[in-house]
């Protein structure tokens, strides 16, 4: 993340920007993806995480992730509910491919580092 870039998010923007970073791994998004996001969101906290998301590369969001992962995910029912959240919108699509397997992985693994 540049240095000049400063994202103040709440739990519910944390976990959105999560959620459409997983539903663009693939990169497509499907609108049954959006369709999950929405439903955990509000209308507002889904039109700032598309926000922050269309300002962020890969790599800046990666290292959001790992950045404010401990803010936002204390204990492992958080884990949980974080993983069940990005997995049911990498399945919304009804096909789990390569890309989105790997992400699911790779999220576990910065969970624990």
């Amino acid at each position: 993340m540049s240095e000049d870039k400063n994202y103040e998010v709440s739990k519910p923007e944390f976990f959105g920007l999560m959620m459409i970073y997983a539903a663009n791994i693939d990169g497509e998004e499907h609108e049954n993806e959006i369709a999950a996001i929405k439903a955990s969101l509000t209308p507002e906290t889904y039109e700032r995480c598309a926000a922050l998301y269309a300002g962020m590369n890969d790599y800046e969001l990666i290292s959001f992730f790992r950045d404010n992962k401990s803010k936002f995910i204390k204990s492992e029912v958080d884990e949980k509910i974080f993983l069940s959240e990005i997995k049911t919108v990498v399945a919304a699509d009804h096909h789990m491919d390569i890309m989105e397997n790997a992400l699911i992985l790779a999220m576990k693994k910065i969970l624990h580092e």
